[in-house]
């Protein structure tokens, strides 16, 4: 699809960026694009939370990681499942909107607290994520246009410019 890179997005699922950056950080704090696989938004038996999934090492820096992430407030718990290991969090409280519009697909409605947040997360990323990522948020006229285009259909003025999440992705059971 001309002008959209749509397998930018892909490579992990939409949780891992929109989700993750409610924790707060950034790509490389997480280990982004080295040891975590994707970031889920509800684990059977916890419901609604927030679930990292990364490939365990025993290297010292990770396991510093591991032990860090303990100590974040909302952290509920670890789970391993080799060669995974798994972290649990709360959705923060000051996001719980946010999460309910993230289910919807409304990213464009997104407090402007999690929107800086996420452009924070992934300012490690090229500067076509960036642009992509504020396409999504304010509904980019281009952006749209180049939907439309592909589509070969008129999308209604309030459309979202990113499909909703698929469930079936977002959901570690």
């Amino acid at each position: 699809m001309e002008g959209i890179d749509s397998n930018r997005i892909s490579i992990k699922n939409k949780s891992s960026v929109f989700i993750l950056p409610m924790l707060g950080g950034t790509q490389r704090l997480f280990f982004y694009y080295t040891r975590h696989v994707d970031t889920y938004c509800y684990a059977e038996g916890y419901g609604e939370c927030i679930v990292l999934k990364y490939i365990d090492s025993p290297d010292e820096i990770f396991y510093r990681f591991k032990e860090a992430v303990k100590q974040f407030r909302m952290y509920i718990t670890t789970e391993y499942e080799q060669p995974y290991v798994y972290f649990m969090f709360d959705i923060p409280r000051s996001h719980t909107k946010d999460y309910r519009l993230f289910l919807e697909g409304k990213y464009s409605q997104l407090s402007i607290e999690l929107k800086e947040k996420i452009f924070t997360f992934h300012d490690d990323d090229n500067y076509e994520f960036s642009e992509y990522l504020a396409s999504v948020f304010y509904k980019d006229a281009d952006r749209k246009k180049d939907i439309e285009n592909y589509l070969d259909a008129e999308l209604p003025e309030d459309s979202e410019l990113e499909s909703k999440p698929n469930l079936k992705n977002e959901i570690y059971e």
